[in-house]
């Protein structure tokens, strides 16, 4: 009687779990740097549950791959692939208007796209500030703006805004390698938060939330450190977070009810500190 009863209940919780997230089947979503890691499994998952999406990249071959990918394993949803560059305020506001234009709109968008460069604040190059700063910082800004604008266009109330942040933006990492990158992450965090107090004030109920990881099993590190991951000044895990855990994170604020604010989740591996 005891195991039935677990069954019933484990039965029930998946079945709201599936359920909530079928609401987002058949609806729209953009998701920027969708060609690998975080974003490719995001991008997966939203393909899984049923979302027409538009998947950007600033590498078309890798994204394109993703598309194909999917559109062989027999996804229920819909994909089409853009390159973009988010840094670009005009390629961000086409990127919106493909949306419109193939799918009516959007109703999620997921800012993923996002770079560290290896640059200490005493000793670094201005350009590799500039460039974290533009992908970054208004990289995601610029896609927040099209996607509410586009959301509040169509009557979208319930939409929903999901921004990769990261743990540095709650605490600086002791890696002078790594301090410019995590002003760029306290400035994304703090425009969040305008977000959310803006679309408060006109009484909107589109959300917007962030997801703040801690070390990843993803190509960040080879990127920032030239593909030598040997001249890396961050301790490694042998066990990082995967990109599928952030899907489930993302999985998770979908499935919330409507007039619950996900402000932040942060997660990061055990053996982190």
């Amino acid at each position: 009687m005891h195991n039935r009863y677990w069954y019933i209940v484990i039965l029930f919780e998946y079945r709201v779990r599936i359920m909530g997230l079928e609401n987002w089947s058949g609806r729209s979503a953009v998701v920027t740097g969708a060609g690998s890691g975080f974003g490719e499994a995001i991008t997966r998952l939203l393909a899984k549950i049923g979302m027409k999406i538009i998947a950007v990249d600033i590498n078309f071959e890798v994204v394109q791959k993703v598309a194909d990918s999917l559109k062989n394993s027999g996804m229920s949803g819909e994909i089409h692939t853009m390159k973009c560059d988010v840094a670009d305020e005009t390629a961000v506001k086409n990127m919106y208007a493909q949306a419109a234009n193939r799918f009516g709109g959007v109703d999620v968008s997921v800012q993923c796209a996002g770079l560290s460069k290896a640059s200490p604040l005493l000793s670094g190059d201005a350009n590799d500030w500039r460039i974290m700063q533009e992908v970054n910082v208004l990289g995601t800004l610029f896609c927040c703006r099209e996607a509410v604008n586009l959301m509040k266009k169509n009557g979208v109330d319930d939409g929903v805004l999901i921004n990769l942040v990261s743990l540095a933006a709650h605490n600086l990492t002791p890696i002078s390698d790594l301090h410019f990158y995590g002003a760029t992450k306290v400035m994304l965090k703090a425009i969040q938060e305008g977000f959310r107090q803006e679309l408060r004030e006109i009484n909107s109920n589109i959300r917007i939330s962030g997801i703040s990881p801690g070390q990843g099993n993803t190509g960040f590190y080879p990127s920032m450190f030239g593909g030598d991951v040997s001249k890396s000044t961050v301790p490694l895990l042998q066990k990082q977070l995967e990109a599928e855990d952030i899907a489930h994170v993302v999985e998770y604020i979908l499935n919330t009810p409507k007039h619950v604010q996900i402000h932040d989740v942060l997660l990061r591996p055990v053996a982190q500190p």
